[in-house]
Order: structure tokens, then C-alpha cells, then sequence
């Protein structure tokens, strides 16, 4: 019966904690106790975007740098960078690396290289 029970319940997704510390831990009670379970989200531990930009209105330069992580269709991933003008389209440069890890090593160099040159994140 409880086998039953809990199947059914697995089949519609819903069920209600039995207990706090163990999440392992589920039971079906009455109707009004079910809820969906809620997903898991991981916090990224790399950044995988950077937006910087510098402005010196001595020299009339506002300018912005963005760089991001993004995967390919190949399986590995590409580093986009763009820079420009604040208020214009600027250029951009796309760089194949074999995976994501290199390109986020790429991109926290970077993102070093032009905090080292006034731009503020």
C-alpha cells in the first residue's frame, strides 16, 4: 500500500516534507499539504558575463567593455568581447576555446587587464 502510495505521488510530482532535516523524507497526507517540488538553482561560482566601463569627461572618453561566456554548437565555448563608445554599437570579437573553463580563465584575465586600465565594473 505505502509502495502504492508513494508512486502514485511520485507520478504526479507532488508531495509534502515529513521532515525538516531530511529532505529524503516524504509523505502524503491530505490534498491541501502537496506542493511541486521546487528546483535547486546553483549560484555560478565563475562570472560567465562582465560588463565594465570608464568614463573621464576631462578627456571625453566614456567607453564600455563587455565580456561573456557563451557555449558553441561544437561543444565547446567562445568568449565574446565587445568595446566601444557608451551610446553606440561597438565591435565585437568572438574567440573559440575548447571548453568553459578556459574561457572563463580568459575572461577573469581580461576582466583583470582592463580593471588595471581604469574600467570600473
Amino acid at each position: 500500500m505505502l509502495a502504492t502510495l508513494n508512486q502514485s505521488a511520485t507520478d504526479l510530482g507532488i508531495l509534502k516534507r515529513q521532515h525538516a532535516l531530511d529532505p529524503a523524507r516524504y509523505c502524503v497526507t491530505n490534498r491541501d499539504d502537496y506542493y511541486m517540488f521546487d528546483t535547486v538553482t546553483q549560484l555560478d561560482l565563475f562570472p560567465t558575463d562582465v560588463q565594465m566601463r570608464r568614463v573621464d569627461p576631462a578627456r571625453n572618453m566614456r567607453r564600455f567593455y563587455r565580456i561573456s561566456v557563451q557555449p558553441d554548437l561544437f561543444g565547446g565555448a567562445s568568449l565574446v568581447r565587445e568595446w566601444g563608445r557608451i551610446g553606440f554599437s561597438g565591435r565585437i570579437l568572438i574567440e573559440c576555446h575548447a571548453d568553459e573553463g578556459g574561457a572563463i580563465t580568459a575572461l577573469m584575465n581580461l576582466a583583470a587587464v582592463k580593471q588595471r586600465r581604469g574600467y570600473i565594473a
